[in-house]
This record gives structure tokens, C-alpha cells and sequence, in this order.
């Protein structure tokens, strides 16, 4: 509401000029009012506004954590599925061609190992036609620098005899050698090897 010259009529008494002037102020004072209280409701809502900004930051630097979390525990949860698909063999069959000196049967380099302790299975059936004598088989894990040796009679030539060895290693590189290798004990004896197998399986 504006307040003017054009507002007073010429020759308006004082009374009438009073009552113009106190219905202006009355409005211009109702009117500061209400700037002033949209003035105080604008400021607690900026106050409400910048409290809310606050929590949704912290509840951000949060959720940030916790995807920081849950990112190391995909990684993890890679790294076991993994490790839990380790599975390494070599696998023979039907060997005959044997001499008095040690010849190899599997000789193979395992590949993409992680760090952990594994089980190595060494099986075989095999056969030898004397019981006087006795065939060798030895292995190695570290490329033929060290040994262990095994040895077994026959007590029937027609026997066919099962062996198996279980080693647990503790492995910290990539790869693993396994070389196996075999001989008979006299020229004119044989040996045949139906099977064999070299088997790692990681367990922890």
C-alpha cells in the first residue's frame, strides 16, 4: 500500500489526514511483519537446509566407507574363489618300455598357483613279473636336484599292486615341478605301469 499527495483531497481535514496516515503506518508495520517473520521461516529453513547437507555428507562419507568395505571384500572373496579352483594332475597309462636305469613317467611344471598349502597325491597300480626283484620309482618337486625313493616286491607275478603317497606342501610361488620316474631291477624283467597319476589340490 503506497501513501501519496493524490492520496489527500484538497481541503481534507486533519481528522480524516490522521486516519490515512495511521491506516498507512498500520499497513507499512503489518507488512514488515510479515517480511520479517518470512525473513526468520527462510533463515530456520537455510538452519534446517545446511543441518540436512551436513547428515547427508556424513551419511555420503558413510556409504563411501562402506563400499571401500565391500570392494575389499569382493577382492577377498575373488581371491578364495580362486584359490578354491586350484587343481593341478598328470595322468599315464599303460607303460611298459622300461630299463635298469630310471627312465621318466610324468615329468610336468604346474602353472597359475597362489600362495597356500596344498595336498599332492602320487597313485599307481602297477606290475612286475618277479618276486625276487623289485621295481624303483622315485619323485622330485624340485626339478631332479633331490629325491624320494620307494620300492615294493611282488609276491605274485599276476599281482597287481596299488600305491599311494600323500604329501602336504606349503607352496609360495606359481608353480610347482613334479617329475616321477621308474626302473626295473633286472634286465630281462618287466614292469608295466597301468596307471598313474600326480594330483595337486589346494586346501588352504
Amino acid at each position: 500500500m503506497a501513501l501519496t499527495w493524490t492520496s489527500f483531497n484538497n481541503g481534507e481535514n486533519a481528522l480524516s489526514i490522521r486516519n490515512k496516515l495511521n491506516t498507512f503506518n498500520n499497513s507499512v508495520v503489518t507488512e514488515v511483519a510479515t517480511v520479517v517473520s518470512a525473513s526468520n521461516t527462510n533463515t530456520t529453513n537455510i538452519t534446517t537446509n545446511t543441518t540436512a547437507i551436513a547428515t547427508n555428507a556424513t551419511d555420503i562419507a558413510t556409504l563411501e566407507a562402506e563400499v571401500a568395505t565391500n570392494t575389499g571384500d569382493i577382492i577377498a572373496l575373488e581371491e578364495d574363489t580362486e584359490r578354491m579352483h586350484i587343481f593341478k594332475y598328470e595322468n599315464a597309462v599303460n607303460l611298459t618300455s622300461f630299463t635298469t636305469s630310471y627312465s621318466d613317467v610324468i615329468n610336468t611344471t604346474w602353472t597359475g598357483l597362489v600362495s597356500g598349502v596344498y595336498t599332492l597325491t602320487l597313485s599307481m597300480m602297477h606290475n612286475y613279473n618277479n618276486t625276487t626283484t623289485s621295481p624303483s620309482f622315485r619323485f622330485s618337486l624340485d626339478g631332479g636336484s633331490t629325491w624320494t625313493e620307494l620300492s615294493r616286491e611282488s609276491k605274485d607275478i599276476d599281482d597287481k599292486i596299488v600305491t599311494t603317497f600323500i604329501k602336504v606342501l606349503n607352496i609360495t610361488t606359481t608353480t610347482q615341478d613334479i617329475k616321477i620316474q621308474a626302473k626295473k631291477d633286472g634286465a630281462g624283467d618287466t614292469l608295466t605301469i597301468f596307471d598313474i597319476s600326480a594330483i595337486l589340490d589346494i586346501k588352504a
